[in-house]
């Protein structure tokens, strides 16, 4: 077999779909040329959580080892909020050239989803036209506040008219809330605050109107919808009167967040529908993925439901990475 092909290529209805392969939508790239450009503006480390080693080919490795058909690519926090104007549309630009390169290079293995030099709102636009049209990337990341203007902010507006336009797929990844550094206590954010931040981006969108008014958005919170499922019944019963279909309207992808007591208050608010598998490569050690999977395909899922989960969920948000498979 080739590099690109997967090294174990089990159909998913074997032993009752519990050896399938997995499209995982939390991936993420982390070149040496991004590296540099966050230690050239004083950046060392992703909120507080040493910087990965990562390289291509250690990528398709860890996918061939863990059942992992394809990856969709992103950049994770802190994207490109610590370089300003020009050159973060500039630095945008490279990793989304870069993404793009890698879908081809390693095609069908790989989708991607464009990085935006938020806030600056028309370089945004802009950027979506390019990476979209031209490099034919299969979505947006976009990160959960951006120097503390979260996406319910209406002055995001034009861009999430312009996703919502186009229908497009978004995943939200979590970064440092504002005034992080005050109550961190010696925590890295990703361990903690990720889980309250990507919470309250999906309490703002649905407060501000935003995520009614853009509802063509398919927006994906990451990490089993962070502290959402626990919040979801204090928000629905005494803010919203009861009337919760808002947050039926979201997706949800389960890094970390497969042992059986966090999806069963996943469940509580989600369908299996909405799921989708994630493993957050480079951040998140290998070692762990194969008891991720274990927790996931011993879960009370039916075969479909977990067959769903697993790919399928994935593969209707990105057709472009499903034709690629075809």
């Amino acid at each position: 077999m080739t590099s690109t092909q997967p090294s174990t290529m089990v159909g998913p209805a074997h032993g009752e779909h519990r050896r399938g392969l997995y499209i995982d939508v939390h991936a993420h790239v982390f070149p040496d040329f991004y590296e540099a450009a966050m230690a050239a503006a004083g950046v060392y480390d992703v909120d507080g959580w040493p910087n990965p080693k990562w390289s291509p080919e250690a990528m398709i490795e860890v996918m061939d080892e863990h059942r992992i058909e394809a990856q969709v690519l992103s950049v994770s926090s802190p994207g490109v909020t610590f370089a300003d104007g020009r050159d973060a549309a500039r630095l945008a630009r490279r990793l989304n050239e870069y993404m793009a390169g890698l879908v081809h290079d390693h095609s069908p293995r790989l989708g991607s989803m464009a990085v935006l030099p938020l806030p600056d709102v028309q370089a945004s636009l802009a950027e979506i036209a390019y990476a979209l049209d031209e490099l034919g990337m299969d979505g947006v990341g976009l990160l959960s506040n951006y120097r503390g203007l979260y996406l319910g902010d209406h002055r995001i507006d034009p861009v999430l008219a312009e996703l919502n336009r186009r229908k497009a797929t978004v995943f939200v990844h979590p970064t440092i809330p504002p005034h992080w550094d005050s109550f961190t206590i010696d925590i890295p954010a990703p361990v903690l605050e990720y889980t309250f931040d990507s919470t309250r981006m999906a309490e703002r969108l649905v407060a501000s109107g935003s995520k009614a008014k853009f509802a063509d958005i398919a927006l994906i919170v990451a990490h089993g919808g962070a502290t959402l499922p626990l919040s979801h019944q204090r928000l629905v019963k005494y803010w919203m009167d009861g009337k919760n279909d808002i947050f039926d309207t979201f997706y949800f992808e389960l890094t970390a967040t497969t042992e059986h007591e966090q999806i069963d208050a996943l469940m509580a608010m989600a369908k299996p529908s909405r799921c989708m598998m994630g493993f957050d490569f480079p951040f998140m050690k290998p070692d762990w993925f194969d008891a991720l999977q274990a927790n996931l395909e011993s879960y009370r899922f039916s075969p479909e439901d977990l067959h769903a989960v697993m790919r399928d969920n994935a593969l209707r948000l990105f057709p472009k990475v499903r034709e690629r498979l075809r």
